[in-house]
């Protein structure tokens, strides 16, 4: 299908996906002097950012560090993600930046060796949009490609965000453009459940420290309250160096009575088809709350 060119003159910078770094990249071009055009695929922009616990960081110096982490607190609003992308929409608006939802970009327009505008799907079909100083593509990560996730991560994983985002169509519209990619291995991820029938996963929060996480074989791999919840999912994407299999792929979470009052661990153990005698048992028994179930254990952070 051949594609018209939009009836609009060309703009400055086109931005794809209208998230928060979407918003972010369109109010510093606008306020560079540009003219900006974004484009979300959905009814409604907001993206990772609006289901986030919403922190972020300040950026003191652009060839230093990234400096210290601020939340943005509204009047009325409990969730993080929901007042900072608020923010952030409310200062799109307030300068009059061109925003097209339900309008998908799917290719990249290139021009001598630059990227020189787009291809986006409207309510009248393909239309092409030329920026004449470049494209930002802030369509989010690749959590919705199983393809992706085997390639660049290692193993499928769930994601938590709504189904039809995060698909990585942005990052393959980079790689036909000739784009290099780097560093695709470096996902955030924190534990969480897949319920049977459901796309999106759950995210697990765990209320007390009652509680241990096991492999396939019941055996405890990690010292729970210690890890870092962005980083947790690296703790299960690791292969077992006999059979090459993920076994920790899924875990399994046992609840003290405290915790959760829903039977004693022996029975969760084979409501979940665990084999006690592969080592579940074995690791309760002897290892207290509070301590790693290995020989050099350490405390961990934190107390029942």
């Amino acid at each position: 299908m051949t594609a018209r060119r939009d009836g609009h003159a060309a703009y400055d910078v086109v931005i794809a996906g209208y998230g928060g770094a979407g918003a972010a990249a369109a109010i510093a071009a606008h306020d560079a002097g540009a003219r900006v055009l974004l484009l979300e695929k959905s009814p409604a922009g907001g993206g990772s950012t609006a289901e986030s616990g919403g922190s972020f960081a300040a950026v003191l110096d652009r060839d230093g560090a990234i400096g210290e982490r601020y939340r943005v607190r509204e009047d009325g609003v409990s969730h993080g993600g929901t007042s900072l992308w608020n923010l952030l929409r409310e200062n799109v608006e307030c300068r009059g930046i061109e925003v097209r939802l339900e309008v998908p970009v799917t290719r990249l327009l290139t021009d001598r060796g630059r990227v020189s505008g787009v291809v986006a799907h409207g309510a009248d079909g393909p239309v092409e949009v030329a920026a004449r100083n470049g494209v930002v593509l802030t369509t989010g990560g690749f959590g919705y490609s199983a393809d992706l996730l085997r390639e660049w991560v290692g193993a499928e994983i769930p994601a938590f965000g709504p189904p039809g985002r995060n698909d990585g169509s942005g990052l393959r519209m980079a790689l036909e453009a000739g784009a290099a990619l780097w560093h695709m291995n470096a996902v955030a991820c924190g534990f969480g459940y897949r319920v049977p029938g459901l796309d999106a996963a759950w995210m697990c929060i765990m209320r007390s420290f009652g509680f241990l996480m096991v492999d396939a074989t019941g055996s405890r791999f990690l010292d729970e309250p210690a890890v870092e919840h962005h980083a947790a999912g690296h703790a299960l994407i690791v292969r077992d160096f006999a059979t090459g299999e993920f076994g920790r792929l899924p875990s399994y979470l046992i609840f003290d009575e405290a915790t959760r009052r829903a039977g004693r661990r022996r029975r969760l153990s084979q409501a979940a088809g665990l084999d006690q005698r592969a080592g579940l048992v074995a690791t309760v028994q002897p290892c207290p709350f509070g301590t790693t179930s290995t020989s050099s254990a350490r405390p961990v952070r934190g107390s029942r």
